[in-house]
């Protein structure tokens, strides 16, 4: 098989579509990760909270991609997830923005990546001629779409006072 052929079968096995298996109901624990996409409202407001106001004001269609960590099962199949973000720019103070969010399980998918698959640490990594790794076992990866501010929180923390190195 052509090396660009199997580029391509990587990229799409790291991103999430095409050939993997998506399940929903994914059997979630606490502590796992979880791949959260934003869009709508609440990318808009998560880019205003990260980003610069340039990008920010180029929002429209916005989809941003990022971790959050399961902390707590409820009942009804609800779950808490947390997803922490530092924030450090020239000129600026130090923050940090979270989001806490109690959602339905059912919501979730899982992504399953099959064995013996090679996959990229980063699409860059195939153009800086970096060896892809091969997976040793299946791999699955929870993710979660949200678009609303509803049932979440957003917050943005500044650094008040640091002591130590």
């Amino acid at each position: 098989m052509p090396v660009r052929t199997l580029v391509a079968l990587a990229l799409v096995a790291v991103t999430g579509h095409g050939l993997l298996a998506q399940q929903s109901d994914a059997a979630a624990k606490v502590g796992d990760l979880l791949v959260i996409r934003m869009t709508g409202d609440l990318a808009k407001q998560y880019a205003r909270r990260t980003g610069s106001p340039q990008e920010t004001e180029a929002s429209a269609g916005l989809t941003i991609e990022t971790t959050a960590t399961i902390e707590q099962k409820l009942d009804g199949g609800r779950i808490r997830i947390e997803h922490r973000s530092h924030i450090v720019r020239d000129g600026h103070q130090a923050r940090l923005v979270t989001l806490t969010a109690i959602v339905d399980s059912a919501k979730f998918t899982t992504d399953l990546t099959p064995r013996g698959t090679s996959i990229y640490a980063s699409p860059a990594d195939h153009k800086n001629g970096a060896h892809p790794r091969t997976t040793t076992e299946d791999t699955k990866t929870l993710r979660l779409e949200l678009s609303e501010l509803k049932g979440l929180k957003l917050r943005t923390w500044t650094l008040a006072e640091e002591v130590g190195n």
